[in-house]
């Protein structure tokens, strides 16, 4: 490994780390899951709710299934599952970009000094951006949407 290739070491270590906390399974399992449970919910509401479907002492029934489909679609709004999961895959996605940046740098001859120079500009642009998107996480409270 030449020096200039260890120089970009650290920056790539601190990449990976960067991609390894930008974790997509919990809020895509809530925002996927809760969907589809008050998909069924909603359903089993409008089957139940027809008449002589349920004995008249479990009229109960439907409202409190109805009262689980709405809180949940409250905790998807205020909390943001769809929007946090979408947020953590896109910066997961950039990161992993800069990292094919800086390899595609190292492919570039020596000689195209100014193509090396641009590259180089490129990735740090780059970084530079998604390092400023990091405290936009949605719905954390860390920033102010308008």
């Amino acid at each position: 490994m030449n020096d200039e290739n260890a120089a970009f070491e650290p920056l790539r270590e601190s990449i990976k780390e960067s991609i390894r906390s930008h974790k997509t399974g919990l809020d895509a399992w809530m925002y996927n899951g809760g969907t589809i449970v008050v998909l069924v919910l909603t359903a089993l509401v409008s089957i139940l709710a027809g008449k002589d479907v349920l004995p008249s002492e479990y009229f109960w029934i439907t409202s409190v299934l109805s009262a689980i489909a709405g809180v949940l679609v409250a905790l998807e709004r205020s909390l943001g599952f769809g929007q946090r999961w979408r947020f953590h895959a896109e910066l997961k996605s950039g990161y992993k970009t800069v990292l094919d940046m800086i390899s595609f740098y190292f492919v570039i001859s020596h000689e195209d000094a100014d193509q090396k120079k641009k590259i180089r500009a490129e990735i740090w642009q780059s970084l530079n951006a998604l390092r400023n998107r990091e405290s936009a996480i949605p719905n954390s409270g860390g920033s102010v949407t308008g």
